[in-house]
């Protein structure tokens, strides 16, 4: 994606940003820490911003591309994510106490009545060993632990997260379901508008999820 167009696709989504010749980066407030996609160095950037320290900032260089396509595509869908969890987790989170979403009670029963009232297809998450492509697998290990897997397109494990208790193991699973479920939504739209020409790659959705 070119920057332009990164730009565009914030502004639908209703994401501020500050623009400038040669860099895009988060609005904030003053003295708040953000994230910034800037071209220096003879390459594009993209890197963090500690303004704790002083008013100028410290930046850490997070991670350099070769292009402005693949840095643009990082960045946008990196903005979309925090974006996301904002507009949809975590208003479902807030509306939604009554099913202990996000609770230290949170259990099986709740994030199954969370893929209901979301409306998921089960075709987004598994259980026990079942690894179906571009899914969040779930991996109990006892009665009171497990851990998560996101199964890319092809059926190969992208990653998979430490081993977590069982109500923090649910909401993670129903996190990274929903985004999965909304990332996948969005791509279709953005194919279907011809403002990507191809889909998003596993380490795209990755990025999502992080």
């Amino acid at each position: 994606m070119r920057i332009t167009q990164v730009i565009q696709l914030l502004d639908d989504e209703n994401i501020k940003k500050v623009t400038k010749s040669n860099s895009i980066e988060e609005y904030r407030d003053q003295d708040e820490n953000f994230y910034k996609l800037a071209f220096q160095n003879g390459h594009w950037e993209f890197i963090f911003v500690n303004c704790e320290k002083n008013s100028e900032g410290e930046e850490e260089v997070l991670k350099v591309f070769k292009d402005e396509a693949s840095a643009g595509k990082y960045y946008y869908i990196f903005e979309l994510s925090r974006e996301y969890y904002q507009k949809y987790i975590y208003d479902f989170d807030e509306k939604n106490k009554d099913i202990n979403v996000g609770e230290p009670n949170f259990s099986f029963e709740n994030l199954k009545q969370s893929f209901t009232r979301l409306k998921i297809p089960p075709k987004f998450y598994c259980f026990q060993n079942e690894k179906t492509a571009h899914s969040i697998s779930v991996l109990k290990k006892n009665n009171s632990e497990g851990d998560l897997s996101y199964i890319g397109r092809t059926g190969n494990i992208v990653f998979t997260t430490p081993i977590m208790e069982n109500w923090l193991l649910y909401y993670t699973v129903y996190k990274f379901v929903y985004l999965l479920f909304l990332l996948d939504k969005k791509e279709k739209e953005m194919l279907a508008k011809s403002q990507i020409t191809e889909k998003f790659t596993d380490s795209d959705y990755a990025l999502f999820l992080s």
